[in-house]
């Protein structure tokens, strides 16, 4: 039981700093830099995120391992990994729905959340690994907190760097670019990648 427990945080640990799937591979970030503009917005689409990106992962494990992918080719797997994300999007959405919480605003966040690079990048990583249920629903979770971590970091720094002490030159995008490349570079040295010749 602890040399189980200990492989899962070690399997989050990798999910949230080492693998971090948004820093070390820019997925998952356009539209959450839109949508998270605020606090609370980037709580709620990042929370949508990392319950997405658990429950896919719960979800498509037991279903990759029963159709056996291993003899089919990378389309049809994308093509269910797809169709099972949408199905978890739809039973949230109408589940939500029957509550009366959701709005027209939160259809939008919900599917940018249900279809975003991290829930999909997911479950192949996890193949990729050849996790357990257990492993992949951790990587899952995990992978959800280090895009609530991304994000976090990439809103506040974008914001402390919206200042008039950078010159015009880069002011916007430019800076932008700069700033995420150097948090990137930072988590990717993390991952033990960086070689120097």
């Amino acid at each position: 039981m602890i040399k189980l427990l200990l492989e899962m945080a070690t399997i989050g640990m990798t999910g949230i700093f080492l693998q971090n799937l948004v820093l070390t591979q820019g997925i998952g970030t356009c539209e959450a830099l839109k949508i998270a503009n605020t606090t609370r917005g980037r709580i709620t689409f990042g929370a949508l995120v990392w319950y997405f990106s658990t429950f896919s992962a719960l979800l498509i494990w037991p279903v990759d391992r029963l159709m056996g992918f291993e003899k089919t080719n990378i389309h049809a797997r994308t093509l269910v990994f797809v169709i099972l994300i949408v199905f978890l999007y739809l039973i949230t959405a109408g589940t939500l729905g029957l509550f009366g919480k959701l709005t027209p605003r939160g259809v939008r966040k919900l599917a940018y959340a249900a279809l975003n690079g991290i829930v999909v990048a997911v479950p192949f990583y996890n193949r990729a690994q050849a996790y357990d249920i257990w492993s992949s629903l951790a990587f899952g979770f995990c992978a959800g907190l280090g895009f609530m971590l991304a994000l976090w970091l990439a809103c506040e720094g974008l914001r402390r760097i919206n200042s008039p002490d950078v010159p015009a030159a880069f002011r916007g995008l430019p800076i932008a670019f700069l700033y995420m490349g150097i948090l990137s570079l930072a988590f990717f040295a993390l991952e033990g990648k960086v070689y120097l010749p």
